[in-house]
């Protein structure tokens, strides 16, 4: 289970220290993706960045309990995969050093049970003919799978996903969404998806939050029971639509 409790994250510039997020708190139980929805600059990927280690918090915790045990969430002690929007695949570095990267900073040997699940990832997101590439020689859709299989392949205990199929073309991002679907069902993490798609948030989150204008607010938390259903038809689908998408209007929060 993860835990985020009164987490606040800001930035200082030379006039003033400019909250982002404040006390901002929920919890997600083990094997589940939380969706999070929020118009820009509402702090999603701030919140991301700060689970991920790399944007420093002012105050706030985030715990990871395992087997009951608490442990404050560290990227030195967690396996934690980032999908972050522009995909963060190394130029220099072909696709096979790019998908094994994560392995050789923590050290970790590669046994060949894990040789097979590595191999068995490339293959399911049809990487193989593509491994001794370079970012630079790949399409859109070739590189978010590069980026998708370097998150799985380190085996995270958390996995945060930056708006990862934004830039891909209406066909390819329902590919990838349902590539990532069946990679996670074979090994589910606890993962949390920011989107700006209010119908990417149904299809693969457990749960929607949607997030406000001011300071990572949140508005509205859901459960989603279609998580996973690819075009339903339910009255229940639209109506939960609906009240996502009403909430992410501005005029929305201004009554908040």
């Amino acid at each position: 289970m993860l835990s985020v409790d009164r987490l606040c994250v800001g930035y200082r510039t030379k006039k003033a220290n400019i909250p982002v997020v404040r006390d901002l708190s929920f919890c997600m139980e083990s094997e589940r993706v939380l969706a999070i929805l929020g118009p820009s600059g509402c702090g999603k990927s701030t919140l991301i960045g700060s689970l991920a280690g790399t944007v420093p918090i002012k105050s706030g915790t985030m715990t990871v309990f395992e087997n009951g045990n608490p442990e404050p969430l560290s990227p030195k002690t967690h396996r934690i995969g980032v999908i972050p929007q522009n995909l963060g695949l190394l130029p220099w570095k072909t696709v096979r050093d790019n998908c094994l990267l994560p392995l050789r900073l923590r050290r970790e040997p590669v046994t060949e049970e894990r040789r097979k699940e590595i191999r068995e990832i490339w293959q399911a997101l049809d990487l193989m003919p593509l491994l001794d590439r370079y970012p630079t020689q790949l399409s859109g859709g070739q590189a978010q799978r590069a980026a998708v299989a370097r998150a799985f392949i380190l085996r995270p205990d958390l996995l945060l996903m930056d708006e990862p199929f934004s830039a891909l073309d209406e066909i390819t991002r329902q590919d990838a969404r349902e590539l990532f679907l069946s990679l996670w069902k074979r090994r589910p993490a606890v993962a949390i998806l920011v989107t700006h798609s209010i119908e990417e948030a149904l299809y693969l989150g457990h749960s929607v939050f949607v997030m406000g204008k001011r300071e990572g607010k949140i508005l509205l938390k859901t459960e989603n029971p279609f998580f996973g259903v690819s075009d339903p038809r339910q009255p229940e689908y639209r109506q939960i639509r609906r009240l996502l998408r009403g909430r992410l209007r501005p005029d929305e929060e201004e009554d908040e």
